[in-house]
């Protein structure tokens, strides 16, 4: 188990850029450092976004929001989470589109706080349940959309297990009318 840092992505935001092709040709800022507190994503540039979005819902509603900066030449800023183990942290976006459809992507951490692990990790692929987490507010989906907390108890991952459950993502109700109607502002 390593130990995670609350300050260090805080104070520099975390920068990426894609071109009109949606390829990631530039990371910057605070990247490299997030990167490593979130256990290391690899190689990004030069490979596609769509790449690294999970589940259809969610690349839909990215391709909404890029058309709409793109289209409109303002910049959106929205709240997202963006969790770890053992911490939760909500962050801002803002994403900008230049004249050649370029967009820049730039986070930066507003809050974060410790947060109780379960089983150790929740690995990606060691149970054959599988549990849809929103991707912008981190709520699961179990009989409705549920904090994480609460979804803990509901699945029953409170009690000492060998495996956690397969995360998918995806984007609640709320979240999908929220981000749609930013793109349409």
């Amino acid at each position: 188990m390593h130990s995670i840092s609350v300050a260090a992505p805080a104070n520099e935001a975390v920068l990426y850029r894609i071109d009109a092709s949606d390829t990631v040709v530039e990371v910057g800022g605070g990247w490299d450092a997030f990167a490593e507190l979130n256990g290391g994503i690899g190689e990004v540039v030069g490979r596609p976004l769509w790449h690294f979005i999970a589940g259809d819902d969610v690349r839909a509603v990215w391709q909404l929001l890029l058309r709409h900066v793109r289209a409109d030449a303002e910049p959106l800023v929205f709240l997202y989470r963006c969790d770890a183990p053992g911490l939760r942290r909500l962050m801002q976006m803002e994403l900008r589109s230049d004249s050649d459809d370029s967009v820049q992507f730039r986070s930066h951490e507003v809050r974060a706080h410790a947060a109780p692990t379960v089983g150790g990790r929740w690995d990606t692929g060691s149970r054959r349940e599988t549990v849809t987490v929103c991707g912008w507010c981190g709520r699961v989906r179990t009989d409705g959309w549920v904090s994480p907390d609460d979804a803990i108890d509901l699945l029953g991952l409170t009690l000492p297990q060998a495996r956690s459950p397969r995360l998918t993502h995806g984007i609640c109700e709320t979240c999908a009318r929220d981000l749609n109607n930013l793109a349409h502002e």
